[in-house]
């Protein structure tokens, strides 16, 4: 009978569209620790990010139902630097935020490592409910969203290679480079923005980073010979490029946002996308997927598990501050997020990623063939799913994250060496690679948790 309720209530949501709750404040409040306060722990996210959908309506019945107010701590920074630097200074006040909103592929370990976040072992019961591949930090960090990020090849390209669909358990990163290289022979791809999927995946199968003992190794000749063939397979004739352009021209096309160069590539992946072996990244969750058939039919697209993606599937969650206020009611606040009728809510919601919780799984299972769900993002959700259930996929590692990061600020540093005007010499390129792997081992060495966006105010 409950799960009746819940998939009625469901329904009602779908149809009627989002919550319209306004406020977070009881009428009941006596004093400070009649409120836990909520801080977002990246720059750049506002409340409203937050505040909507499953989560707003949520936050209001459980202030109401607990008689507290429940608010965002909001901090004024201009950058990411100073608003890293505000955060640490807040969460080590007495008193401070009770909860950390780590959004989604965000680093959360070195809150953990600060001695920022409270150990809640055995306190938050829902936590069995939980995908255990999703527990990287189970005492300390809890996810309640996630999203996947598949490949969207166009179906067009198969068809015109004669070539059939791929399976999805057989597809691997070697089968979609073997397909590009024959679509890139019969057909030039016009170039834009390339350069960026070219050095982040070809770099990331090199091990340049060890994490462990914060060292960058980027002198070698497997990363010279690396940067060599990014080179050689942009110029190769594979792309189409702007003929008169120079190293300074490409430079502005891929890296200054109000440049004529950068405006005219963006008008070209739009004219393009359907001439693209990889037609588009899907913006959305494709593991929410009863009502996306239509726009994925329209585009034409064949969904497969991400094999290029060295982490495709990424979470978000929170963690309880050691120092926060309240942090009783910030634990029972977690706990019920995780309840089942709430994550199930999350599925219709469009505000909302994927639910964590696996024991909702079945009555999403009916609520896709209720509503005749895509054939093809059911696919993915379940295999993605099963995946999980077998530890074959992870989330977002901090290891990813400081990787990213760093890969990041690698596409300015490695740019030269790959669009100069000359090819750079063996002795060039090793001088070069000398002086970048320099000032990033001289980051690493003071790193401690702060995203990769520092380097641009270390250096």
């Amino acid at each position: 009978m409950k799960k009746v309720v819940i998939i009625i209530q469901l329904m009602a949501i779908f149809l009627v569209g989002c919550f319209s709750v306004d406020t977070l404040k009881s009428s009941n409040r006596k004093g400070k620790y009649d409120e836990i306060t909520i801080v977002i722990t990246d720059y750049g996210y506002k409340k409203t990010d937050y505040y909507k959908g499953v989560l707003k309506e949520y936050i209001h019945d459980f202030a109401k139902q607990n008689g507290i107010e429940v608010r965002f701590y909001i901090i004024n920074a201009a950058d990411s630097y100073s608003y890293e630097k505000k955060l640490s200074s807040i969460l080590h006040n007495k008193d401070g935020p009770t909860l950390l909103l780590v959004p989604l592929g965000s680093e959360y370990k070195k809150f953990i490592d600060r001695g920022i976040a409270l150990n809640v072992k055995d306190r938050i019961p829902n936590l069995n409910k939980i995908y255990e591949g999703l527990l990287a930090e189970p005492d300390y960090f809890v996810p309640f969203g996630m999203s996947y990020l598949p490949m969207a090849l166009n179906k067009e390209v198969f068809e015109e290679l004669e070539i059939k669909e791929p399976i999805f358990d057989n597809w691997k990163k070697e089968d979609y480079l073997k397909i590009r290289k024959m679509w890139l022979e019969k057909n030039p791809e016009i170039y834009t923005f390339q350069y960026f999927s070219l050095l982040d995946y070809k770099l990331h199968d090199l091990d340049i980073l060890d994490s462990s003992n914060k060292v960058i190794k980027l002198d070698n000749d497997k990363v010279k010979k690396c940067l060599k063939d990014i080179r050689a397979e942009i110029f190769s004739g594979r792309y189409i490029l702007e003929k008169d352009y120079t190293y300074e021209n490409f430079y502005k096309m891929h890296f200054e946002k109000s440049s004529k160069e950068y405006k005219k590539a963006i008008q070209k992946v739009i004219n393009n996308a359907e001439k693209r072996l990889w037609g588009s990244y899907i913006w959305y969750n494709p593991l929410k997927t009863f009502y996306r058939d239509e726009e994925i039919d329209i585009q034409n697209k064949i969904i497969l598990p991400n094999v290029v993606d060295s982490s495709p599937l990424k979470v978000e969650g929170f963690i309880v501050n050691k120092n926060g206020k309240n942090q009783e009611m910030g634990i029972k606040f977690i706990n019920g997020l995780l309840d089942d009728e709430i994550q199930l809510k999350m599925y219709s919601d469009k505000f909302s990623q994927y639910p964590v919780n696996k024991e909702i799984e079945r009555l999403i299972d009916e609520l896709e063939r209720d509503n005749y769900s895509s054939t093809k993002l059911v696919l993915i959700r379940k295999y993605v799913l099963k995946q999980l259930r077998l530890g074959k996929i992870r989330p977002l590692s901090d290891y990813d994250v400081l990787y990213k990061n760093i890969i990041e600020n690698l596409y300015k540093d490695l740019f030269k060496v790959i669009f100069a005007d000359k090819p750079y010499t063996d002795e060039e390129m090793s001088k070069e690679l000398q002086k970048i792997e320099s000032k990033y081992n001289m980051w690493l060495n003071k790193y401690n948790g702060y995203n990769g966006t520092v380097l641009v105010y270390l250096f």
